[in-house]
């Protein structure tokens, strides 16, 4: 439940430096079916939502980590990539703030 405060404040950082960002709400996709273990109101035991930056195309996310023992890869402690990294297929874009 800390990844929305999370984020709008490392937006709010950003922009001091003026990097454009944005916040997106969407949903991280587990390989073990435990998303009743996080705050969630879905049914589906394979996505919880969750909230990270979009930098210039990128994910920037700085609570993933507390998926690491509910997926098979390597969740560092700052998330940062694009298209082609293996995490990238976890995140599942619905919206903007």
């Amino acid at each position: 439940g800390y990844c929305a405060p999370m984020c709008k404040d490392l937006l709010a950082a950003l922009e001091k430096y003026n990097i454009q960002a944005n916040i997106v709400e969407g949903l991280f996709v587990l390989d073990e079916p435990n998303a009743g273990k996080f705050i969630t109101q879905y049914d589906d035991e394979y996505e919880v939502p969750h909230d990270w930056l979009n930098v210039q195309g990128k994910i920037l996310d700085i609570s993933a980590k507390m998926f690491r023992k509910s997926v098979h890869e390597n969740i560092p402690d700052v998330v940062y990539i694009n298209f082609r990294s293996p995490l990238y297929i976890r995140y599942k874009n619905y919206g903007n703030y």
